[in-house]
Formats: C-alpha cells, structure tokens, sequence
C-alpha cells in the first residue's frame, strides 16, 4: 500500500498526498481524498487504492476502540481496548450479520474473531468494521 511514481511522480505532491492520507478521519474524507486523487492523478492503482482503504480502516478502528487487527489460524482477530464501542447494539448488529461467521471473547481486551469470506481480508476488515460502525452511531 503506497503511491507508485508512475501514479504521482512529483515527490513533494506525492508527500502532500501521504499527509492527507493520513489524516483520513472518516468515511467523508476518504471519499473526497479518492475524488481528488481521480481528479487530479487519474484511476488508482491498487496499491493507492489499497493505501486509502487502509488509513480508512485504521480511522474507524480508532473510533471503536479496537487496537489490533491480526490472521490467525485463517480468522481476522478484532483485539479491542478495554474502553471500545462494543455496546449491546453493536454486537448484535454483528451477530446478525456474521453469525456463526463470529466468535466473540470478552475481558478485559474483548477479542472478536471472524472467518472471512471470499473477499479479500482488507475488504472483509473494512466492511465488519462498517457493521460496527453503523451500529455504535444509530
């Protein structure tokens, strides 16, 4: 996940890019980031879009409190902070969706562990998280 140089090949707009990357907050701007990028640069390469999607995904795992995202045993494992969004609604707006897909363990540092399905893991990341998400604000 990076911007190649035959994408931006300015060095100094590449950096400036990279920063604003960086401060993707919330679905909001990562869509007008992805908009200017198109705008100014053209299609993304996977690699950017890649990038995006990660910063996006780091944005939303901070709002929920989730600490960690790991493979294991062929499972994405969800590590949450002690303080994190996991409220009533939000697991059952996952459970509804994943299912049996879903292993939770609570503690201290509750711990989610979800089988992915066929789509990619950064894909699958980003739309549990999503679920979460969309679930903490209603």
């Amino acid at each position: 996940a990076f911007l190649p140089s035959f994408y931006i090949s300015d060095e100094l707009l590449k950096l400036q890019m990279y920063k604003k990357i960086a401060g993707i907050g919330d679905d909001d701007d990562r869509n007008e980031i992805y908009d200017e990028m198109v705008d100014r640069y053209g299609d993304l390469p996977r690699e950017a879009s890649n990038l995006l999607d990660i910063a996006w995904l780091k944005s939303r795992c901070v709002a929920l409190g989730i600490s960690r995202i790991h493979i294991e045993s062929g499972k994405l494992v969800f590590t949450f902070e002690q303080i994190n969004g996991l409220k009533p609604q939000v697991m059952a707006a996952a459970a509804t969706t994943y299912g049996m897909r879903m292993t939770i363990y609570g503690g201290v540092k509750p711990v989610i562990r979800l089988l992915p399905q066929k789509k990619t893991r950064l894909q699958e990341a980003l739309d549990f998280t999503k679920v979460l998400q969309d679930a903490a604000n209603v």
